[in-house]
């Protein structure tokens, strides 16, 4: 009986040991797994943050070239 016993036991360390190292592999691929995806949403976000600020010196320039079209304009019809 002891020997089964001393068996067994053997078998369930091993097992706990498998457990173990992959338990710690699988946890370390998800953190990464997390980095990755929390890099990529800050990488977005900065890009759609540069993009509205395009958008917006555009609007600004765009709204300075009517400004000066209007300004312009009633000088015109006035010569």
């Amino acid at each position: 009986m002891r020997p089964a016993a001393v068996g067994v036991t053997k078998e369930g360390l091993a097992f706990k040991e498998w457990l173990i190292t992959n338990y710690e592999k699988v946890k370390e691929d998800i953190e990464d797994i997390v980095a990755e995806a929390k890099h990529a949403q800050q990488k977005d976000v900065h890009k759609a943050s540069e993009t509205a600020k395009k958008e917006e010196d555009i609007l600004k320039k765009v709204e300075q070239m009517v400004e000066e079209a209007l300004k312009q304009k009633p000088k015109k019809e006035g010569a």
